[in-house]
């Protein structure tokens, strides 16, 4: 297990600085047979921010292919490489990592999944602070989270509400999972919460300091 949690930090210091695009698939490149099977890797194209429009092998064969010639991909690249260019998807990302973790394999992708939800909602947030709208909701409660368990511990959750002015509706927001007890930190002050324009069920809140 140590040993695929430590190859798997530099993947998600990948993902984490990575911007996302789409590519598409040009063709499909033999890498290999076993047991009579034929494996084919992705060749894809995809267009920099620059303009400048590159092609990639992915990094993991499958039988049969596991994609199709034309198929549009996602894929993440490093702005600070351009050149290291990766599809999406857990095998492709975390494929080595996990095999490599032996009996610690389950513990790993609970981790990686708990990864990829933190990496989302930091994301989530990061979007709608620059096209959403800030509201100020007031604070409800602290709560244990009892229906998520990682290594014998609950998380904690902060609950709070806001009222639309315009509508009268009340909205109830739920932050996303805390690993830390956040005590009575936010029970004097509103809670900044970020929500979509024209559709508060879709928001983040905000429990930066």
């Amino acid at each position: 297990m140590g040993a695929g949690l430590a190859l798997s930090v530099p993947t998600w210091q990948f993902v984490d600085r990575a911007e996302s695009l789409s590519g598409v698939v040009v063709e499909l490149v033999h890498s290999g047979e076993r047991k009579g099977s034929v494996y084919y890797k992705p060749r894809v194209r995809v267009e920099r921010p620059s303009g400048e429009s590159v092609e990639f092998v992915g990094r993991v064969g499958s039988s049969p292919s596991a994609y199709r010639m034309g198929e549009k991909v996602s894929v993440y690249l490093d702005p600070a490489r351009p050149e290291d260019i990766r599809l999406k998807g857990f095998i492709e990302l975390w494929g080595f990592a996990a095999s490599t973790g032996g009996v610690g394999t389950v513990f790993f992708l609970i981790g990686a999944s708990l990864g990829f939800i933190r990496l989302w909602n930091r994301r989530k947030l990061a979007r709608l602070r620059q096209q959403g709208d800030l509201v100020l909701a007031s604070f409800d409660r602290v709560e244990i989270d009892t229906s998520t368990t990682y290594n014998d511990r609950h998380p904690w959750r902060v609950y709070a509400h806001w009222v639309d002015p315009t509508t009268g509706q009340r909205h109830v927001f739920s932050s996303e999972m805390l690993w830390q007890d956040p005590g009575d930190r936010f029970e004097s002050q509103p809670v900044r919460v970020y929500v979509a324009r024209g559709n508060p069920r879709e928001y983040a809140m905000d429990l930066s300091e």
